[in-house]
């Protein structure tokens, strides 16, 4: 009985893992930031240098270089990347990194 318990468990825990990813794709596109990706990956491809300036909690610090890295070939050559994000504080930027 404990064996099919965790074994229904298991699949329930596997189920949840694609649910809460497609509920991420999801939420990723209800970002304000989203609208202008396209956009942006255009811009991106133009210049060396952008300064984006949007609203907070709009997206820009942990979706634009997300966006950037699922398009890298599109900019690349050599597949070499480096992105850089900067926060004004310390914490701040502690806690992009661990999230982007």
């Amino acid at each position: 009985k404990l064996k099919q318990e965790l074994a229904e468990a298991d699949a329930h825990a596997q189920r949840s893992k694609e649910e809460r990813q497609l509920s991420l794709q999801e939420f990723r596109k209800t970002l304000p930031v989203y609208k202008s990706r396209d956009d942006l990956l255009t811009h991106f491809g133009d210049y060396q240098v952008m300064v984006i300036v949007a609203a907070t909690g709009s997206g820009k610090t942990t979706q634009i270089p997300q966006y950037v890295w699922e398009e890298r070939a599109r900019f690349l050559d050599d597949g070499q990347l480096m992105i850089g994000v900067t926060q004004p504080r310390r914490v701040a930027a502690m806690s992009v990194a661990m999230r982007v």
